[in-house]
């Protein structure tokens, strides 16, 4: 699938985008009776900008393997990402009005399996990281499994396996590149051994409490 690319937006535009997506976010809130407002509010300037101006997606087709890959800590805030979706195209915007209804796919913290589009359900303050490194390290296995396979001379190359949840192949991103930087001796073997005094794990166990502390041991060996 070739790359979309559509005309930038200016500051002004990208501005009347962010107060809509508030307006939005208003309706959204009071027709549901509750729900969360200075988060979603907040961040309607930094989803406008994630949405309209920089992130890589196509809004027809949500599992596209040449996406970019957001994810959302703050569950709670899911409003602001709901309205920006429905301004993206992902879905009508009479869905909005939906908003924390009994079988609506537009509850009050996202799942990931409801609405196309979501990379994932969220709640617990900053699970966002470390999901974003479990997929990076899932993404990465992927493209290691298909290392070493034989090329086909004739017919189709064989397609990368897709992970489980279906994330794309090497869609790691600047998570994927900091988990990457944290992890590569542990998982890619380039730190050798966990026998190997020099390892990172090894060194982490072996630091010790300062000493002066009272009724504070040493941490074991």
């Amino acid at each position: 699938m070739e790359e979309k690319v559509s005309p930038k937006l200016s500051i002004e535009q990208l501005e009347e985008i962010a107060n809509d997506i508030r307006e939005d976010i208003i309706r959204m809130l009071e027709h549901a009776g509750s729900g969360h407002s200075a988060g979603p509010m907040g961040l309607a300037d930094v989803f406008t900008a994630l949405y309209f101006d920089i992130m890589k997606y196509d809004s027809k087709n949500p599992d596209w393997e040449e996406r970019d890959i957001f994810l959302l800590s703050n569950g709670h805030c899911v409003p602001v990402q709901y309205a920006t979706m429905a301004r993206a195209g992902f879905f009508d915007r009479k869905e909005l009005l939906t908003l924390r209804q009994l079988g609506s796919r537009l509850q009050g913290h996202p799942e990931r399996t409801k609405l196309p589009g979501l990379e994932s359900t969220s709640g617990p303050l900053g699970c966002g990281l470390s999901q974003a490194c479990g997929m990076a390290l899932a993404m990465r296995m992927d493209e290691h499994a298909m290392e070493g396979q034989p090329k086909q001379t004739t017919g189709k190359q064989p397609e990368p396996p897709r992970h489980r949840h279906g994330l794309p192949p090497g869609a790691s991103g600047a998570a994927g590149r900091l988990f990457h930087a944290g992890m590569d001796g542990e998982f890619t073997g380039q730190a050798g051994d966990r026998k190997n005094p020099q390892h990172p794990l090894r060194r982490r166990g072996e630091q010790q409490v300062p000493p002066g502390l009272p009724g504070v041991p040493a941490a074991p060996r």
